[in-house]
């Protein structure tokens, strides 16, 4: 063997396993700091509502140098520092179902949302309160809506203001089964209503992301037709087609929910124009 050839090999080899071991010790030490950087926002923001600030998203793995990366990680962090700020905050729960929507699809943009500034936060908190009394009335109105449709064939409620007892769609029913599968969209209204009540009783909003009322149905996947059961607001019962039979319980709060979705005003004014028809 040629022993200049044999000595460039032995160097390119010593050189290979330091470059390895240098980048070993390197890698080592980024992910330490990543994990670090990773728990240190966990404790400060929390990871509830599914916000787990995961400093190394499988997203960011195609990107095609570090600096780009780190970028994608940061935007990535940021959405999800807004989002456990709104949560902290009770935002979404103060909203309608629009307003939340509206929300969550600024969430899943972060590239349009402003840094994490104590400027930013405070202007985020200013703009709440002001808007506090918009979402509050919005909210009450979607439920009033929910629970007063115009063109009901639900003949328990009335198209101009909800009574004690209302009529609304659960799920799916199986009779199979006997029992009943609440869909989602009817899960968000259960949530809504027991929302507003909440609301309404100065309680402000739910605490938890299913509250009360939805808690009486995820215990299990399907509701026994004709089970009775209770909150401190609601009495409900699912019934074979599917639609769910609700008692108001607290009727102070029936007629606030109606002077403020203007639900009195709504049928004074139907039966105003009807006068004059007539």
């Amino acid at each position: 063997m040629n022993e200049q050839t044999d000595l460039v090999r032995r160097q390119t080899i010593a050189e290979m396993v330091e470059a390895f071991h240098q980048a070993e010790t390197e890698i080592k030490e980024g992910y330490r700091l990543l994990e670090t950087a990773q728990d240190r926002l966990r404790a400060a923001f929390g990871e509830k509502g599914g916000y787990s600030f995961a400093t190394n998203p499988g997203e960011c793995h195609h990107l095609p140098d570090a600096e780009t990366r780190a970028e994608r990680v940061m935007l990535h962090l940021r959405g999800h520092a807004w989002g456990r700020l709104a949560e902290r905050l009770e935002l979404r729960g103060m909203m309608s179902t629009a307003r939340r929507a509206e929300l969550d699809k600024q969430l899943q943009t972060p590239e349009t949302l402003p840094p994490i500034t104590d400027e930013a936060i405070t202007g985020m908190i200013e703009s709440m309160v002001t808007n506090l009394g918009t979402y509050y009335e919005e909210a009450v109105k979607e439920v009033f809506e929910q629970l007063r449709p115009a063109h009901s064939d639900l003949k328990t409620n009335s198209q101009y203001e909800v009574g004690e007892k209302v009529i609304v769609r659960a799920g799916y029913p199986d009779k199979w089964q006997s029992s009943a599968q609440i869909g989602y969209h009817n899960e968000q209204a259960f949530r809504n209503l027991d929302n507003v009540f909440h609301m309404l009783d100065g309680q402000g909003p739910v605490k938890d992301f299913y509250g009360p009322l939805m808690s009486l149905f995820k215990q299990e996947n399907r509701v026994p037709f004709g089970d009775v059961r209770e909150t401190d607001y609601f009495r409900i019962k699912i019934c074979q087609n599917g639609n769910a039979h609700i008692t108001l319980k607290r009727l102070d709060l029936v007629k606030r929910l109606n002077e403020v979705a203007g639900g009195n005003l709504l049928k004074h004014d139907t039966e105003a124009r009807r006068q004059n028809v007539a």
